[in-house]
Order: C-alpha cells, then structure tokens, then sequence
C-alpha cells in the first residue's frame, strides 16, 4: 500500500508526531492543549502518526477533526512510517525515534524540544529545527545510561514529578511552532 492510496500528494503535506512514548506520560509531549491549538490553527495538509496506544489518548485528549487532518495513528508498520516521512514536505515531531528517523530520511523536521540535554540528543544535521525555552530548571533529565547528575531519570519520572508543571514545555507557545513551519517548509 502506498501513500497515494490515501490521497497524499507527494510533498504536499507535513507529517505531525502529536505525542510520543509512553500512552501521553511523558514530558517529552507537548501540552495537550497546546498541541490542539496547534493543530487546529495549521491550514496545511496534515498527516498524524504514532502508535494505537498513542491513538487512542489523542482521541481521548485532544480529539481534533478537521478535514485537513489524515490521522493514520496506529495504522502504519516501519515501512509505511518511512514511506510517509520521506514523501513529506517535513515534519513536526517531538524529541523521540521520529526526530532521529526524519534526520535519517533528510528530511525537514521541527522538533518540539524542552527537558533533555540538546547537545546530548539533537540531530547533526541541517534539516532539523528546534523550538524550544530553555527554562532555569533544564535541562532536567539524565539523556545517557551513565549519566547521573540530572534532577530526573527518565521523561516517565519529569512528568510524574515535575515541581515546576513541565514549564519547558508548556512555555512553548503554538504560534512559535507554527511561525517555525512557514519560515522552515516554505
């Protein structure tokens, strides 16, 4: 099956990674809210990915219908993933497997980026975007095995116990994200 058989022009639309890991427990996700308002104010064609975990939590949360919006949440393998980024005109994803595979695929991918060291987890490549805040508190989480010093473990643990409200991300506001596409797609 190819994206063609969804209707999808080839870099005719952008991808969106609307949550990452973990069923939405992890502060590596954009707010809820935020991320609608996102979504409903982009007037590009949009394609939603992410696991049926994933999916179902989107629908429960953020539970956003318009007819600009293909979600195709849970119903995609690797290969139809890949077909699908790689056919984009770029992506919007979180700090996740999604920003690594699109820098992969060299694609242009705008990453919604708070807690994590970005020296220790960004992408060396040109194609790749990051909007983030860089808050007194962050980076917060422990980005490798071995490193210790961080006030977290693991994005599971900075969401259970964020004394602050994940203000890295919340801080984020949609219109930076959305500013970010026309100046980076275009």
């Amino acid at each position: 099956e190819s994206i063609f058989n969804n209707k999808l022009k080839k870099n005719k639309y952008l991808v969106v990674q609307p949550m990452c890991s973990s069923n939405g427990l992890s502060a590596k996700n954009y707010d809820f809210s935020l991320m609608k308002k996102l979504l409903n104010s982009m007037e590009e064609h949009i394609v939603l990915i992410g696991d049926k975990n994933e999916k179902f939590t989107f629908e429960k949360k953020i539970n956003l219908k318009k007819p600009n919006i293909l979600n195709l949440m849970g119903k995609t393998d690797f290969k139809k993933l890949c077909e699908i980024i790689y056919f984009s005109k770029g992506v919007i994803s979180l700090e996740s497997g999604i920003m690594h595979l699109s820098s992969y695929l060299k694609k242009k991918n705008i990453v919604i980026h708070g807690l994590s060291d970005l020296n220790k987890v960004k992408t060396f490549t040109k194609t790749t975007k990051y909007v983030s805040k860089f808050v007194e508190c962050s980076p917060c989480v422990n980005s490798w095995p071995h490193e210790t010093t961080k006030k977290f473990n693991d994005d599971l643990e900075a969401y259970k116990m964020c004394d602050r409200n994940l203000t890295c991300m919340k801080s984020i506001n949609p219109m930076e994200i959305k500013k970010a596409v026309k100046n980076f797609f275009n």
